[in-house]
């Protein structure tokens, strides 16, 4: 009998994190019978395979470990996605931890709204190392992977959108959607152009189908030290300025409309550097837009 649902993690080079995401997803409040557990190894060249080896040694039970050579986190999922034997496929990040009940609250979720297509949960931050003093804007958490919808289990409407470090959707949803856009997400080191969880949703939303949020479904999402740095963040405003043009939210008027924000921030950054108040947040939000900017300009060249 196949499982009711698979648990999937994608990784690259995060063997020292992967270790800790697959024994909580291992020890979930939920027969073993009832879920399968996938890893997706993207061309690491750490000790990936050894480390699911020994967590499927430590814990019993098999765990299927499959290889993507195309580099990107869309290929990873697409793989993982078909290679699933479950009707619903859930996911979690390679460095997240998920709490015990994680699977079970994403398969209540399908059975108290069983017209909802895809899920999303409650996602927290676990600090490896001390915040930052300049890191005090709640932006710059959700940037690092902090949601939350509240305690209620809602509806979730575009341009909201499950997160991927912790969402679950319907396999044959994905089939009829055609998975996730493999010109976005991660690509390795240095490659920072995001959108892909955007896109996917979007196009589930332009179906009229229901997305929801359950906030029972919970993940701890780890920040990496060398996240904490100003130069990353940076970097990826402007990856994720870029790719939400990609997926399709250029905004109501385009060029015009992210012009407007540009000149928006610049004038606040001025006000701030004037005022001597903290400046970074204004930076990080005129990279973003300048990202947008940016791939409108190129996506009219290249019409």
């Amino acid at each position: 009998m196949n499982p009711e649902i698979s648990a999937v993690i994608c990784t690259y080079n995060r063997a020292k994190y992967l270790k800790k995401a697959l024994n909580s997803v291992l020890e979930q409040n939920l027969a073993a019978d009832k879920y399968e557990i996938i890893v997706v190894d993207n061309n690491s060249t750490d000790n990936t395979k050894a480390v699911v080896d020994e967590c499927s040694l430590a814990s019993g039970r098999g765990i299927t470990c499959i290889s993507e050579p195309m580099q990107g986190l869309s290929f990873a999922r697409n793989a993982a996605t078909q290679a699933a034997k479950s009707p619903i496929v859930a996911f979690i990040d390679d460095d997240a931890q998920a709490d015990s009940n994680w699977l079970a609250a994403h398969l209540e979720a399908y059975s108290m709204f069983p017209d909802a297509v895809s899920a999303g949960g409650k996602m927290l931050l676990s600090w490896e190392s001390e915040k930052p003093a300049w890191l005090s804007d709640t932006e710059f958490e959700r940037t690092l992977g902090f949601f939350d919808y509240g305690d209620v289990i809602t509806d979730m409407h575009h341009p909201d959108y499950p997160r991927g470090s912790n969402f679950s959707f319907k396999k044959d949803i994905f089939n009829a959607v055609g998975g996730f856009n493999t010109s976005l997400g991660r690509k390795g080191p240095g490659f920072f152009l995001y959108g892909e969880e955007l896109e996917f949703g979007s196009r589930i939303s332009k179906l009229h189908l229901r997305q929801i949020y359950t906030p029972r479904a919970v993940i701890y999402h780890t920040v990496i030290p060398n996240h904490l740095n100003k130069r990353y963040l940076i970097k990826r405003y402007y990856g994720q300025g870029k790719g939400s043009i990609i997926a399709g939210m250029p905004g109501q008027n385009g060029a015009t409309a992210v012009c407007r924000h540009l000149a928006s921030n610049i004038f606040r950054l001025c006000l701030a550097i004037i005022r001597r108040n903290n400046t970074f947040i204004w930076q990080c939000r005129i990279c973003y837009h300048g990202g947008q900017l940016i791939q409108i300009l190129r996506s009219s060249a290249n019409k």
